[in-house]
């Protein structure tokens, strides 16, 4: 549901984060299996957010392989990813399930905005409002840092993401044509945490 960022802008240092502890909070999890081979989580009640360590970058990276850059050229290697989850100017957070890994997101910050440059859930794990609270979660951390405008960029094709978006307040900036590898044309979507919505209960 992520997209690959635009090149990197200057950054600041974020500073305190809400909860910026290894673990942000902490619900009941499932004893350590595979999601193939565990149950699916029921409900958000069965999921952890937690801050990325450098041992998961291996694991979001063929994530994002996976379920981001599909038919795409791999951007986000393992090296790249344990790049952002070192960076103080960048926030790798997770989403866990039995400790196994359920979802991610990655949002890089600059002097004057954030980019959200990757977000992606597990398909065996959708439906329970795992992207949403990831989302906000990196949005009041955003806040906290003085950050109010945040940007992203989907696929013109991903229906699905451009609707999820705009579910949690994201509106449609413009078409960048060729923004994938000069494969896919991409939507950038963009909100102002100033501005205060009202919820609608997203969920992904």
């Amino acid at each position: 549901m992520g997209s690959l960022p635009s090149n990197p802008h200057p950054t600041k240092n974020l500073g305190s984060t809400p909860s910026n502890t290894a673990v942000i909070r902490r619900y009941n999890g499932h004893s350590a299996r595979t999601l193939d081979a565990m149950e699916s989580p029921k409900t958000i009640s069965d999921v952890t957010l937690r801050l990325a360590q450098p041992r998961d970058a291996m694991t979001i990276a063929h994530m994002s392989k996976r379920l981001i850059e599909a038919r795409l050229p791999w951007s986000w290697t393992p090296e790249r990813v344990a790049q952002h989850i070192r960076h103080c100017d960048s926030v790798v957070l997770t989403a866990r399930a039995g400790g196994q890994l359920a979802g991610f997101a990655i949002m890089q910050f600059s002097d004057t905005a954030a980019h959200l440059s990757l977000l992606a859930v597990e398909p065996n794990c959708e439906r329970l409002g795992i992207g949403r609270r990831l989302v906000e979660w990196l949005e009041e951390t955003a806040v906290t840092a003085g950050t109010f405008d945040i940007a992203l960029e989907v696929r013109a094709a991903n229906v699905g993401a451009r609707w999820f978006y705009r579910r949690l307040g994201y509106r449609e900036d413009r078409c960048i044509a060729g923004y994938y590898c000069r494969i896919e044309n991409a939507v950038r979507m963009v909100r102002d945490l100033r501005v205060v919505r009202t919820p609608q209960g997203a969920r992904i």
